[in-house]
């Protein structure tokens, strides 16, 4: 979890790391006007590259379409699944083969869920 002035309640889940590592950068997101109708908003992110739904196996909470990504070539790193319901609940997210799981919060109390891969 991570919170700073300004910014939503960011709670992260990612993929393991492949080794230790000293440095760890954190993201804090803020929640965007055109999702304050949203119960609870969770991303899936990919800071290394981008998602392609034709090239790659994706799966972002049992579904292959990714809200945001379109279904030809690549140039978007992450997708936003808007909830409509404020009910914590487990979401998992699945690229080729590397997978992560989360809880979804609710947005009213200022709260995002980010799965985050390493890869």
């Amino acid at each position: 979890m991570l919170s700073a002035p300004g910014y939503a309640t960011t709670h992260i889940y990612r993929s393991p790391f492949p080794r230790s590592s000293a440095v760890v950068q954190l993201r804090p997101e803020r929640l965007a006007e055109a999702d304050s109708d949203a119960k609870a908003l969770v991303i899936f992110t990919r800071p290394r590259g981008y998602f392609d739904v034709q090239r790659d196996t994706i799966r972002f909470d049992g579904k292959r379409e990714l809200p945001g990504v379109p279904p030809l070539g690549a140039g978007v790193s992450s997708s936003k699944l808007r909830l409509a319901s404020d009910v914590p609940r487990s979401v998992a997210a699945e690229f080729n083969g590397e997978r992560v799981a989360g809880q979804s919060w609710a947005a009213a109390q200022a709260h995002v869920s980010v799965l985050e891969l390493t890869y």
